[in-house]
């Protein structure tokens, strides 16, 4: 039984925790990503 709740416990942690580093690595990509775009774009105006 007590093994059970560990491995629930040890489940949310790791969701938790993989939510948390989605949120991380999207706030990390997005603006890097976006920045790349508004470079070509920019570079393909005459």
């Amino acid at each position: 039984m007590f093994n059970v709740v560990v491995l629930q416990t040890n489940t949310t942690s790791y969701y938790l925790l993989m939510l948390q580093a989605e949120k991380l690595i999207s706030l990390l990509i997005i603006p890097w990503w976006e920045l790349c775009v508004d470079g070509s774009h920019a570079s393909h105006r005459p």
